[in-house]
């Protein structure tokens, strides 16, 4: 490797071959600049300020001796085996691309603190094992639930009349929301809870009490069944009166 320096501490390193051992590049008062691209087949290990102005070409790991260090580009950060970040914190002024997905060994959470000014974009499929928060409004063409028989146990049918009486307990209500005023409606978490516990979920933090309102298609279902009972009823006397 062919390197050129003034031999002043702070001034640049320059290096214009490629490496093809393991390679420690130090600056003590300065930084290391790589003026042309820079290829190594073994493991980097980065001390101070380091700036690329061609390609880094990597073939074994990239390590970096400060505890809490910024790794930052101006066009592409490209990882075709994938990234690794055993801790800390991944910050993106502009946009992360991840074609093959992010995953996370150590939490349920992938946050977005700051939010997205541009939005967030999956192409692929995402998987969370933990929760997934909107502060916002979430948009698909469908929707769809765990349901498979074999998920469940305890099955047991609703009775159409006693849903058709649970129904008839609940009420559908107009309301604003408080936080931007926008007309909705709906149903009282609280009132739901009476009812059906089973489909109110509060949060452990906030207090705050949501609907799984899917799940009201069950009640609603066996509701309808009781009250075309009814109806059935009704035409048979009346068609009975008719014959009289």
């Amino acid at each position: 490797m062919d390197t050129m320096n003034s031999g002043v501490a702070g001034d640049p390193l320059e290096i214009n071959y490629t490496v093809t051992a393991p390679t420690k590049i130090c600056a003590v008062a300065g930084c290391a600049t790589a003026t042309a691209n820079f290829d190594t087949a073994g493991n980097t290990t980065l001390y101070g300020n380091t700036a690329v102005n061609g390609t880094l070409t990597l073939g074994g790991d990239l390590s970096f001796s400060k505890s809490n260090p910024y790794l930052s580009a101006s066009s592409y950060f490209v990882a075709p085996g994938g990234a690794y970040f055993s801790s800390g914190t991944v910050y993106a002024e502009a946009a992360i691309q991840a074609r093959g997905g992010i995953h996370d060994d150590q939490h349920a959470n992938l946050a977005i603190l700051g939010g997205t000014s541009g939005g967030t974009a999956f192409s692929g499929n995402i998987s969370a094992s933990g929760s997934i928060t909107a502060s916002g409004n979430v948009y698909a063409p469908a929707y769809y639930y765990s349901s498979d028989r074999t998920l469940k146990t305890n099955i047991a049918d609703l009775s159409p009349e006693a849903s058709l009486a649970n129904i008839q307990k609940l009420q559908g209500v107009y309301f604003d929301w408080k936080k931007d005023g926008k007309a909705s409606v709906g149903l009282i978490a609280q009132d739901v809870e009476k009812v059906y516990p089973e489909l109110v979920a509060t949060d452990k933090t906030t207090g705050l009490k949501s609907v799984e309102y899917g799940n009201l298609v069950a009640p609603l279902i066996e509701a309808v069944k009781a009250q075309q009972k009814q109806i059935d009823a009704l035409k048979a006397e009346v068609e009975a009166l008719k014959k009289n």
